[in-house]
């Protein structure tokens, strides 16, 4: 995180003091109210049909969240892919392609057999989807009307799965999940720029279902306060943590020695909860989200760990930019993997409702039978 984006976070959640920080928010409030008019004019355009939604043949689910910032999305997304194939459906993944090269309306980043792009290309959330998934193609795209269109066309799936997506609406969604970061729920209260709240709470309505992150970093009552909070807007709600893949073969090498943590995600709390969870005495070095990493950066972060004589333990999304200069003694990689409470539940209900709208859209003519 830059100087500037801690400033500026110092001023929304209420950390930053004096009359400065005060002018300052009353500032971003004014700028909120305006930017809530905008967004509520935009989704009215669409309510009055005044905008047109663009239907596909797949069921098209979105993942997303309320709030800016990370809440386990790309995660979220490689599970319910897997949950897709191992009931023998063919998923497709549609992605923004954060930090991508080039921009055009639409990229392959993957065919189901081959990983087509790099990270400098497609950025670091769509290739490590695309290298942990093989069998489900990866598109990217700022337009997901036209990425799901090349899906269908290409690759004829039955479910598109579309990555950070709650707020695209050009494209009709028969599933809409939201993500609630259980530690950081509602963005201190406010919409942007004021609080980190891309729509209202309310909002939350939308949604077919919600998944709480990172349940396992707040105390027992928090977590039921919010479930309620939450019940109030829409059912079902589920609870999930971010349960390390490899945390026992990492045990041996970190326990009790300095650790250099270097992330960019959006937050990087359960990442470096989990590696203090295992005994690392930990260096966190946090970089921006969606970091384009260069050269210069993993010499210095290895060049550091020299001086200490430690290990670099870095995220998988991380490593797919890093990898290229890293010295790999050096380097170790925590992969983390979506772990629902009640998986039983969770499984037979997500299941059951992607079944349910496949049948619903070949009814009406609109998706192709199986």
């Amino acid at each position: 995180m830059t100087d500037r984006e801690e400033a500026l976070l110092g001023i929304v959640s209420g950390e930053a003091r004096g009359y400065k920080a005060t002018l300052a928010r009353g500032g971003l409030r004014a700028l909120s109210w305006l930017y809530l008019g905008v967004i509520t004019q935009y989704h009215r355009m669409y309510d009055c049909n005044l905008l047109k939604k663009v239907t596909l043949s797949p069921v098209v689910i979105s993942v997303g969240n309320l709030t800016v910032g990370g809440s386990g999305k790309t995660t979220t997304v490689l599970h319910l892919a897997r949950e897709l194939q191992s009931a023998g459906h063919l998923p497709a993944i549609l992605s923004y392609g954060y930090r991508a090269g080039k921009r055009t309306d639409c990229q392959v980043v993957s065919d189901r057999e081959r990983v087509l792009m790099s990270a400098a290309e497609a950025g670091d959330e769509a290739v490590l989807l695309a290298e942990s998934l093989p069998g489900v193609p990866v598109l990217i795209g700022r337009r997901r009307v036209v990425s799901g269109a090349e899906a269908v066309r290409r690759f004829s799936p039955d479910v598109l799965i579309c990555d950070d997506a709650y707020q695209y609406w050009r494209l009709d969604r028969d599933i809409d999940l939201l993500l609630i970061d259980a530690v950081q729920p509602w963005g201190y209260g406010y919409v942007l720029p004021r609080g980190l709240l891309r729509e209202p709470k309310s909002a939350a309505r939308r949604a077919t279902a919600v998944i709480i992150t990172h349940a396992d970093l707040v105390s027992t009552e928090r977590l039921e306060k919010l479930k309620s909070e939450v019940q109030r807007y829409t059912a079902p709600v589920f609870t999930a943590r971010h349960a390390p893949l490899n945390a026992s073969e990492l045990l041996g090498e970190v326990e009790g020695k300095t650790v250099l943590a270097p992330s960019s995600l959006g937050d990087p709390t359960g990442f470096e909860s989990t590696l203090a969870d295992i005994g690392a005495v930990l260096e966190p070095r946090r970089f921006p989200d969606h970091h384009r990493y260069t050269e210069e950066d993993v010499r210095n972060l290895e060049r550091e760990a020299g001086k200490r004589r430690s290990l670099i333990i870095t995220t998988a999304k991380d490593w797919v930019k890093i990898r290229q200069w890293a010295d790999e003694r050096l380097w170790r990689v925590m992969r983390i993997s979506l772990a629902v409470d009640d998986e039983h539940t969770f499984r037979s209900w997500f299941l059951g409702v992607v079944s349910k709208s496949i049948q619903n859209k070949q009814s009406s003519g609109l998706g192709a039978p199986r």
